[in-house]
């Protein structure tokens, strides 16, 4: 009976790798049969490209390849802006620009430190406002 226990874990094991190595040849079969257009049809979307810098433990490290998507993004965050003299909470802003969580706050700081916008609170509070004539 202690003889059997490993045999049996063995045969378990032969099993496991024979179906991963199945597994992996059949999809290595399947994209070498694809075209690339069916294969970036049925890839994930990506949002947004990254377009700003971010610092990471002293690094700076670039995340994009451009800053043609920035730009816009943060025209279109200061548009946004401009159509709510009231102000707009930064859960809703983001929301209004379907941006993620880490690309928003990059293009809002760049807003804020450029002058282009006015923030006002802190974490979920945090308003946006547009800038006053007088202020710039």
């Amino acid at each position: 009976m202690i003889y059997s226990e490993p045999m049996a874990n063995n045969t378990l094991q032969t099993a496991l790798h024979q179906l991963a190595d199945k597994f992996a040849k059949g999809v290595v079969d399947a994209f070498r049969s694809a075209s690339l257009d069916e294969i970036l049809e049925n890839a994930p979307v990506r949002r947004q490209a990254r377009t700003a810098s971010v610092r990471r433990k002293g690094r700076k490290r670039a995340l994009s390849n451009g800053t043609a998507g920035a730009d816009m993004r943060l025209n279109d965050l200061v548009e946004t802006v401009k159509n709510f003299p009231a102000g707009l909470r930064s859960e809703e802003l983001r929301s209004l620009l379907n941006m993620e969580k880490v690309a928003f706050r990059l293009v809002a700081r760049e807003a804020v430190e450029g002058n282009l916008v006015r923030r006002m609170g802190e974490k979920r509070a945090t308003t946006f406002f547009p800038v006053r004539a007088d202020r710039l």
